[in-house]
């Protein structure tokens, strides 16, 4: 089985659900399937946004460093 199977993903979510399971659960399952071709995009192209976030991170570590000086 491959680690991207976006075709298993989809037959699990489109299945009946259970009365059994909770409301949040629920929940959970009705957001994943209005996002379902978003989720499919990220299992077919290999972009992220790990470097954004990454200098996104260095900004605030450099701005709480900052606080305490008075002028730059």
């Amino acid at each position: 089985m491959s680690d991207k199977d976006f075709k298993a993903l989809e037959i699990c979510l489109t299945r009946s659900v259970s009365l059994l399971i909770s409301s949040y659960m629920r929940t959970r399952l009705k957001t994943l399937r209005k996002h379902l071709p978003f989720i499919e995009n990220s299992f077919i192209y290999p972009y992220n946004k790990g470097r954004i976030e990454g200098i996104n991170n260095k900004i605030k570590v450099l701005n709480s460093v900052t606080y305490g000086y008075r002028n730059l």
